[in-house]
């Protein structure tokens, strides 16, 4: 007897130890052991109280162990411990919770037979980790008609579902209700959770207003509203609260400065950015921060300031893939593709792995069609990867690739071959063929996805629309616009900005003019859709009447409205109104920011004949891009006395390394082949070449170094740079037709001719000139006769006056004074002076005096 009761004392004693031990283990944050002492009981018959039950819960939750939990489960079900202890009950639910089992958490929770606003808060604070917001709603307004009061945990539960589901009005009773209870003046957390809420229902208004009133802030407050600032691109407001941070004695963190950084990117704020820059380095943060070093290097790099960038990113100690990335988005953004591609080789060779948007990044850097042969060969490697099945993106990024690299039947078979497309993989795919003039092969594809069941959105509907104003299809785009309002994209400024554009490129401008009265908000973008049409007309003074009536209808014009207006300045010569426009880009704190600006400006003061105003604001910038130099050397460069200046200005971009762009180099060809500097032209060439720019599949450069070479009479060069262009137009032909025909070497110019059609390219009005051009100079009559006829009957193409009045020098010149006096007569525009002084002078020529008084009678009349 003693034997036994001593036996009981002491499994008494060890039950209490290990069950001691279970408690002690979970607290310490050791639950693998706490797990391996409950498996030590069972074969000792020793059962867990409620204190280990409770915390061998917390240890499956928080190792995930689903088995034991669900032993457990069962287990306090036995005991009775799950309806006799609530914390037990709510610790099982909190499990359940984190195992993401959700059924079996309301499942314990409804079987409960009374809840306390802890089993309440666990329950909604578990499905707000889930992101089922509209269930925390649901619960809640359950738990309101239960009569459990909410307390602070609560509330705070309730405010995140409110910003997930963006419910604003249930947000606004709740912040009422707190208001009410004092919660706003006591709880700093219920403050910032009332910001993030605010933020993130889009009310930026409204989480400033919280922010104000809070009678203590700290940097997480301030750090709620600058994400919201930096989310909706208000960069004064962010660059402001900022500052006022540290007035107020909340020192901004790592977080403020990205925030503040991401918005500077966005906006190309580049003078907040140096602040910023500036502050980063005076707090130490470009020694212990990569995440901010990262967010300042994209903000370079997405400004075009690589040279600061790269000063950066070389001083990094530590370089991971997002520094990376960030440089090579950066190279892409700003069309230095050859920069962004050595770049991805490097970072591998440094022993860094890209990632998914390294990829995309990469991918996109070859969609310029330089470097397709790059582009297949990251396409084989991350097939060989197998990231094509993981990554959709990547596939995308690769159909979106050749597309932009007139490789549609690649792009095609990529599409074709992808066993996941979602609808980024159809737009891509449409806009490929879009972009490249294919608009019927647009309208298939379009049609296609609505079979295969895939719902259109904004972005189909723009690359629809797209494909519809090249082909002037109305009728397709009538379904188009049918859409657009049946489901309900009539909010989408971007898509009915498109709808409009159609309209005004078909001609229907009052129907552009109804859809823009009818949009139930007007943004800068349609506004400056209607100023677009309004140029189209050349109704400038109309556009520019827009630019004031939006701002007075408190719309604040951006870079490309600006932009448009002084495109509209410079073809009304309208100066005084161009510098009026300067000065408010400058009062509005865009001048400095935004290059693509500074260039629209340089332009627009060139083509009013302010050359000087052009240099003078050229000279005052700190940062110049590419484009704004490009925009001074097409300045000097349309003003012939000034075209060796302009040269210069080439010299210059190479001394300060700037890199030129197709647009430069096409510029830069132009000046060579009129001032005849055979030199720098040659340079020009090589420099070309070197880069692989003559190779792409969009021959512009190609097509001007031909011109160019063409017009300094060196047609052998010209010749051989057209032989070896990968893709031809219609300018490849008739630059090259033109250099034969000023030399009157009319055996090659209708070789060409013949060439050019053999390869399916249709003459146009350009290549009828140049082959009358020879025809003159040769004084193939008869020749020149057919050409002719032909421009109307197998060609379509109606000849112009310039075309007759070159038929009628021909004819004069030749002695066919009577055909030519016939042609005058039946011209199909009325004849000016320098029709009839080219037929006066031929009379005296031949002594055609008949004819010859009629010419000077015409002449005298006019």
């Amino acid at each position: 007897m003693i034997r036994e009761k001593a036996f009981d004392n002491t499994l008494v004693h060890m039950e209490c130890s290990l069950n001691s031990l279970i408690v002690g283990y979970v607290k310490q944050g050791k639950y693998q052991q706490a797990l391996g002492m409950y498996q030590q009981l069972q074969p000792a018959c020793i059962e867990p109280n409620k204190y280990a039950v409770a915390a061998l819960l917390r240890a499956s939750s928080e190792l995930l162990n689903i088995n034991m939990g669900h032993m457990l489960h069962t287990y306090a079900i036995k005991t009775g411990f799950l309806e006799s202890d609530r914390f037990i009950s709510n610790t099982l639910i909190n499990m359940y919770m984190k195992f993401g089992s959700l059924v079996e958490a309301r499942v314990v929770f409804n079987s409960l037979p009374v809840h306390d606003v802890v089993s309440w808060n666990i329950l909604l604070s578990g499905f707000i980790k889930h992101n089922q917001s509209e269930e925390v709603l649901s619960f809640f307004k359950l738990m309101q008609s239960k009569n459990v009061s909410p307390n602070l945990v609560t509330f705070l539960s309730i405010l995140k579902a409110c910003g997930l589901a963006m419910a604003m009005t249930e947000g606004q009773e709740i912040h009422a209700e707190l208001a009410r209870r004092g919660l706003l003046e006591r709880n700093i957390a219920v403050g910032n959770a009332l910001i993030d809420m605010y933020v993130k229902c889009s009310s930026l208004g409204k989480a400033g207003e919280v922010f104000n009133k809070l009678r203590s802030r700290d940097v997480i407050s301030g750090n709620t509203l600058m994400v919201g600032y930096a989310k909706y691109e208000y960069a004064r407001e962010a660059l402001d609260l900022f500052e006022r941070m540290q007035l107020e004695g909340i020192f901004p963190d790592a977080v403020s400065a990205v925030s503040v950084l991401k918005v500077s990117s966005i906006v190309g704020a580049v003078f907040m950015g140096l602040k910023i820059h500036l502050w980063i380095s005076v707090n130490g943060l470009l020694d212990r921060d990569l995440v901010v070093v990262n967010a300042l290097l994209d903000m370079y790099v997405t400004f075009g300031c690589f040279g600061a960038g790269e000063q950066l990113f070389n001083k990094m100690l530590i370089r991971n893939v997002v520094s990376w990335t960030s440089l090579i988005a950066g190279y892409t953004k700003h069309n230095h593709a050859g920069d962004a591609l050595f770049c991805f080789e490097q970072m591998q060779n440094e022993g860094v792995f890209p990632n998914a948007a390294t990829y995309v990044c990469a991918l996109n850097a070859c969609g310029s069609g330089e470097h397709i042969a790059k582009g297949q060969e990251i396409h084989v490697k991350a097939s060989f990867l197998g990231l094509l099945e993981k990554n959709t993106f990547i596939s995308n990024a690769i159909l979106d690739m050749y597309a932009k690299c007139g490789r549609l039947g690649k792009a095609l078979n990529v599409f074709d071959r992808m066993l996941c497309k979602d609808i980024g993989s159809w737009n891509a795919l449409i806009n490929g063929y879009a972009q490249r003039g294919h608009a019927r092969e647009a309208l298939d594809c379009l049609k296609r996805m609505q079979a295969a069941g895939v719902p259109w959105d904004a972005v189909t509907l723009v690359c629809g629309l797209k494909a519809c104003t090249y082909m002037g299809d109305i009728a397709e785009a009538a379904k188009l616009e049918t859409e657009v309002f049946r489901k309900g994209h009539v909010d989408d400024s971007i898509v009915m900005n498109s709808l409009i554009s159609f309209h005004t490129e078909c001609g229907a401008y009052f129907k552009a003019q109804d859809l823009f009265n009818r949009l139930p908000r007007l943004d800068v973008a349609s506004w400056t859709t209607l100023m677009a049409s309004y140029m189209k007309r050349a109704k400038g003074v109309d556009a520019l009447q827009c630019l004031d009536e939006m701002q007075v209808k408190g719309v604040h014009p951006d870079a490309l409205t600006f932009a448009c207006s002084l495109k509209t300045c410079s073809l009304l010569g309208d100066l005084d109104t161009g510098k009026r426009i300067h000065a408010e880009i400058e009062e509005a704190g865009m001048l400095e920011d935004n290059n693509f600006l500074c260039s629209a400006l340089v332009d627009m003061y060139f083509k009013c004949g302010w050359a000087a105003g052009a240099q003078q604001l050229f000279d005052k910038l700190q940062l110049r891009d590419v484009v704004t130099w490009t925009a001074m050397l097409a300045g000097y460069g349309d003003h012939d006395d000034q075209c060796v200046e302009a040269l210069k200005f080439i010299e210059q971009m190479y001394h300060e390394r700037i890199s030129l762009d197709s647009v430069a180099y096409i510029c830069g060809l132009a000046l060579c082949g009129i001032t005849g500097a055979i030199g720098k032209g040659m340079h020009i060439h090589v420099e070309l070449a070197s880069r692989g720019l003559l190779q792409t599949c969009e021959p512009f450069i190609a097509n001007a170094l031909v011109n160019m070479y063409a017009k300094l009479g060196l047609l052998t060069h010209a010749q051989e740079v057209f032989n070896d262009m990968p893709v031809r137009d219609s300018n490849s032909w008739n630059f090259l037709l033109s250099g034969y025909a000023h030399q009157g070497s009319f055996e090659n110019v209708f070789h060409i001719l013949r060439l050019m059609r053999a390869e399916g390219e249709s003459p146009n009005l350009f290549t009828f000139t140049n082959l009358l051009k020879a025809c003159n100079q040769s004084g193939l009559v008869e020749k020149a006769k057919s050409i002719f006829e032909e421009t109307t009957m197998e060609y379509g193409v109606i000849p112009s006056l310039k075309h007759h009045m070159c038929m009628i020098d021909l004819l004069n010149r030749a002695g066919y004074m009577d055909m030519g006096a016939a042609m005058i007569v039946n011209l199909p525009t009325h004849a000016d002076v320098a029709v009839w002084q080219n037929a006066l002078n031929a009379c005296k020529k031949l002594g055609h005096t008949c004819f010859g008084n009629t010419a000077f009678e015409h002449i005298s009349r006019n």
